[in-house]
């Protein structure tokens, strides 16, 4: 509302209550005599002088006369206008109030605060993954640096796995003690190649669905009963505080657990929703994960054989070939390995390794005939620092006893240059390598392994007759192992997978080997035939990327670790659970009868590694499930 008084004879106000106001001032004949804007505040406003405000001397017609006020006012600070206009001595704007229209009533004040139940981390956060046995109790991975995936899961190695679950309890906001029912829920299986269902599907036939219990005040564990947990929110005596705990599958990766609260044991909320939707408090989902640990071994590309005993402080090191090192009085950077002797001894041993400049010697006989064979000089101060020598096995094959000594290879600082390199394959968008992604399907962690020495001394190639050669090769660079007094093999720890890259065993088509053992499992992957065969005229894999051939192959090698298709040697004739055309990766080995044989060996190298998925009346047949299912720790002999 603008209120004006007729002027006198001195500028007179204008009253206005309202914000944000426009007027303007006119004489009898529509001449503007001036105009003014209100504020954001609610006040008197004075008439305008010159610019600002005209005095009555300067009306046409005096204070007789009648003058006109136009007065607008925005609908809210970005409105339009309304004017509304009238001839004044006393001056009111007649309906000015209903000029705008009214502001909104305020919202009604919030309804009281109900009784709540919340999780501490709810279904809106991501998977939380269950370890479902630490085999290294030296990892310090996982965000408390005691090797687990998740914070809520109990930190010991206690079977089965146990996580804990967090809740709270209010009413109008403030904590409260209240009874509170949890049942535990199998949500749909995630994995890419299962069936789409509504969920109950785990599995851990004998542990679906895991056990749910929780500890009362005086201590006691109190279970679930027909699946429903019963608990109070003081734990710890502390008003509104639950806290439950959770038994997974000790043996199935991939199981999907989350736990449902409700104030009622029906769990009436679970159909309480707009059209019957679950309206109860849900948990976040733990997954279960298995974590093996992947020791590599590398074989030089140039090197060869220590020949005789060399002791700490040798500066000359004999081999058997000089020329795998390069041209004889060239200088090059050699890396000298060192494994234990194959059978255990009462004297301790280490694996170790060093790195020498080293000038390549010829042959020399001296003028009294002394023969001095081509070696390897050491030029820098001191020589060897350990020892390096044959390996004297007693009772293992003597065939082998050439390839059991400690070795030496030219280092240049390009691993591809220096090692046969097995690989994993590139790294995708997750963080993952193809290797790595084709285990995780299964709910399988790869990680490498520690180790001291990463290399094998090179072999030339492994001659037909020399059947266990890769067996026992494999066990004397094993390092994750412990030795068993007067056994050659020794065992390997648990969860521990051994993957060795080599050059080139006898047979052409050969591009890898899988083995069990008494004490563990061990992969070859000949990475020198898989190098010859994608680029020899006559190549089986001509054309083909060899850095593709050898990571599929890495991947076919490890999988066969896990026992999958015992009925057919590890090996299956299906296609691949994408249903895109493709053989999985585990199909039959490549036969030269086979019509598919193009097909089949090119896809050898696609980059693809997809296994297969199938239903039959005896069940689910699939190296993923074969994989999830298999009891740690593994190998499983």
């Amino acid at each position: 509302m603008v209120h004006w008084n007729f002027p006198g004879a001195v500028p007179e106000s204008l009253f206005v209550d309202r914000t944000h106001v426009h007027i303007e001032f006119f004489d009898i004949f529509g001449n503007k005599l001036g105009e003014t804007d209100t504020g954001p505040s609610i006040g008197d406003t004075r008439l305008p002088v010159g610019q600002v405000e005209f005095p009555p001397s300067h009306w046409i017609g005096g204070p007789a006369f009648s003058v006109k006020l136009t007065a607008s006012q925005r609908c809210g600070l970005s409105g339009s206008r309304v004017v509304v206009t009238g001839p004044t001595t006393t001056f009111v704007v007649p309906n000015y109030d209903s000029a705008c229209p009214p502001p909104p009533p305020p919202p009604p004040p919030p309804p009281p605060m109900l009784r709540r139940f919340q999780f501490a981390f709810n279904s809106n956060q991501s998977d939380e993954r269950v370890l479902l046995h630490k085999y290294d109790g030296g990892d310090t991975s996982g965000p408390n640096g005691n090797g687990l995936f998740s914070s809520y899961q109990i930190a010991n190695q206690f079977i089965p796995p146990t996580v804990r679950i967090d809740g709270a309890v209010t009413t109008d906001g403030n904590s409260d003690v209240q009874t509170v029912y949890f049942r535990v829920l199998d949500p749909p299986d995630t994995a890419p190649y299962a069936p789409v269902v509504p969920g109950d599907d785990n599995l851990d036939t004998t542990l679906p669905k895991g056990k749910l219990y929780c500890v009362d005040a005086a201590g006691k564990r109190v279970d679930a009963v027909n699946g429903i947990l019963e608990a109070f929110s003081n734990h710890d005596n502390v008003a509104g505080r639950i806290k439950l705990f959770l038994e997974t599958s000790s043996n199935v990766s991939g199981e999907n657990y989350q736990v449902e609260a409700s104030f009622e044991p029906t769990f009436s909320c679970a159909t309480a929703g707009p059209g019957g939707t679950n309206t109860c408090p849900r948990s976040v989902r733990f997954v279960t994960w298995k974590r093996v640990y992947v020791e590599i071994d590398r074989m030089f590309r140039h090197g060869s054989y220590i020949s005789r005993p060399a002791a700490p402080g040798t500066v000359d090191v004999f081999v058997d070939d000089i020329s795998k090192f390069g041209a004889v009085g060239s200088m090059v950077t050699v890396r000298f390995v060192h494994a234990p002797p194959s059978e255990p001894t009462s004297v301790p041993d280490t694996f170790h390794s060093e790195d020498h400049p080293v000038q390549l010697v010829a042959r020399q006989v001296a003028a009294d005939g002394t023969v001095t064979d081509a070696h390897l000089h050491i030029v820098d101060p001191g020589g060897l620092q350990s020892v390096y020598d044959t390996d004297p096995m007693s009772t293992a094959s003597k065939t082998v006893a050439p390839f059991l000594r400690d070795g030496a290879g030219v280092i240049t600082g390009l691993d591809t240059a220096d090692f046969f390199v097995p690989g994993y394959g590139p790294t995708g968008s997750n963080g993952k390598t193809a290797v790595e992604e084709v285990f995780a399907a299964a709910y399988v962690e790869l990680r490498v392994a520690a180790q001291d020495v990463r290399e094998i001394p090179f072999a030339p190639r492994w001659p037909r007759d020399y059947e266990n050669l890769p067996r026992v090769l494999a066990d004397k660079w094993l390092q994750n192992a412990v030795s068993v007094s007067g056994d050659p093999l020794r065992l390997s720890l648990p969860n521990r997978m051994h993957l060795l890259a080599g050059n080139m065993e006898y047979l052409q088509e050969n591009h890898g080997l899988t083995t069990s053992t008494a004490g563990g499992n061990f992969s070859w992957v000949y990475v020198g035939r898989i190098e010859q065969n994608t680029s020899a005229f006559n190549g089986l894999l001509r054309g083909l990327d060899p850095v593709k051939v050898t990571y599929e192959n890495v991947a076919h090698e490890l999988i066969h670790q896990w026992r999958v298709n015992l009925s057919n040697a590890g090996h299956c004739t299906e296609n691949a659970y994408t249903a895109d055309g493709t053989y999985c990766r585990m199909h039959e080995a490549w036969n030269a009868a086979d019509p598919r044989l193009a097909s089949h060996n090119a896809e050898r190298g696609d980059g693809k590694i997809d296994l297969h998925y199938k239903t039959t009346s005896a069940g689910v047949d699939s190296e993923y499930v074969t994989i999830r299912r298999q009891t740690e720790p593994v190998p499983t002999n």
